[in-house]
């Protein structure tokens, strides 16, 4: 098993080189935020549990728009494993990880699934895939979070003059 070298900024899969990028046009964004929430639900037997303990909560307290929230949660993240999809955690790192000479303002879902079966048959750690987009859902959304507090700020303070 192969692993890439994040130190990096660019690393080659099946005769292919790809890049990191550190900013999404707004088709990739758009398809990130689905993403991040789809990483969050792919779920082991532990927090398939949890997630049942909390439906189970829901339910006894009449909260039936949580409970089914929940289901429909639950429901996807079973029907993804079983229909094996791709890992929303390596779709997510195709948003970001870009071939050379690729067009980054570009949303191509055959592209992404190229890259991805090339990283496979590079045979390239999916540890690696997964440490990456967990950092990239936290550190973009947190960036993101903090731009968006500065521009508001920065009108707020436009409007007083």
């Amino acid at each position: 098993m192969k692993r890439i070298d994040f130190s990096k900024k660019s690393f080659t899969a099946n005769g292919v080189e790809y890049h990191y990028s550190d900013s999404l046009s707004i088709d990739r964004y758009e398809e990130f935020e689905k993403l991040q929430v789809l990483m969050g639900y792919n779920l082991d037997y532990e927090q398939i549990f949890d997630e049942l303990k909390e439906l189970y909560k829901s339910l006894n307290k009449t909260d039936f728009v949580k409970a089914s929230v929940t289901c429909f949660n639950l429901l996807d993240a079973t029907k993804r494993k079983m229909d094996k999809k791709i890992h929303p955690a390596l779709q997510i790192c195709g948003l970001f990880i870009n071939e050379k000479g690729e067009d980054s303002a570009v949303l191509d879902q055959k592209k992404m699934e190229e890259k991805i079966n090339n990283w496979k048959k590079e045979g390239l750690a999916m540890q690696d895939f997964f440490s990456l987009a967990s950092n990239l859902v936290r550190g973009f959304i947190k960036n993101f979070n903090s731009d968006l507090q500065e521009s508001l700020a920065e009108i707020e303070n436009m409007k007083i003059k």
